[in-house]
C-alpha cells in the first residue's frame, strides 16, 4: 500500500490586507492573505498534495468565494505596510477553491505546484552549493504565498476566515517516497 506523510508547518510570518471586525479576515471582495513558511530541510519525496489550509468564522453575511494562491516574490520587509492594499498572487494562479456558506470551517486552497516548485529549487540550490564548496551545505527557501479570492455573487461581501494566529494558516503537505 502506498501512504503519505503529512507534514503541517506554521508560518514564519504573516499579514492579512483588508482585515474585517474582531479580527476576521475577509477574502472574496478586498481582502488578501500573505504567508510565508520554510521549505523544511532535508524534506523529500513527492508532493501528493499540498495545501493552505484556513479556518472559516462563520457570519450570517458570508457569500460563495473562489479562492487561489499563488507566489508572492517580495520578502515580508517588502510587502505592502498600506493595509488597504491588497496584494494578489503573481504569476498563475493554482487551482481554484470554491467555497460556499454550507462548506466545511475548514477550507484548503491548493499549493501543490507552488510547493513542489519551492522544493525543488531547495534541492537544486542546496546541491549546487556542496558542488561548489566541496562539502554539504543545506539550503532552506521560503515559500511566501498570496492567497486572495473574488465572490460568486458581484453583490456578496466575501467570506470571514480567523485572521489570529492560534486558528491559522498552515502549510498541509503530503508526501509520498
Amino acid at each position: 500500500m502506498n501512504r503519505a506523510t503529512r507534514v503541517v508547518l506554521q508560518p514564519l510570518d504573516r499579514e492579512t490586507y483588508g482585515a474585517g471586525a474582531g479580527g476576521e479576515l475577509s477574502l472574496g471582495r478586498d481582502g488578501a492573505l500573505l504567508v510565508r513558511f520554510g521549505v523544511p530541510q532535508g524534506l523529500r519525496g513527492h508532493v501528493v498534495e499540498a495545501y493552505v489550509v484556513l479556518h472559516r468564522t462563520r457570519r450570517p453575511t458570508d457569500s460563495s468565494v473562489s479562492l487561489h494562491a499563488g507566489r508572492y516574490s517580495s520578502s515580508p520587509d517588502r510587502w505592502p505596510s498600506n493595509k488597504s492594499a491588497s496584494p494578489r498572487p503573481e504569476g498563475a494562479a493554482g487551482a481554484t477553491t470554491h467555497v460556499d456558506r454550507q462548506s466545511p470551517s475548514l477550507v484548503r486552497v491548493d499549493v501543490h505546484t507552488l510547493v513542489d516548485e519551492a522544493i525543488l529549487a531547495s534541492v537544486q540550490k542546496t546541491a549546487k552549493n556542496a558542488e561548489e564548496n566541496k562539502r554539504s551545505v543545506v539550503v532552506t527557501d521560503d515559500l511566501v504565498v498570496a492567497v486572495a479570492g473574488a465572490c460568486d455573487d458581484p453583490d456578496g461581501e466575501g467570506m470571514a476566515f480567523a485572521a489570529s494566529s492560534s486558528d491559522g494558516p498552515v502549510l498541509e503537505i503530503y508526501l509520498r517516497e
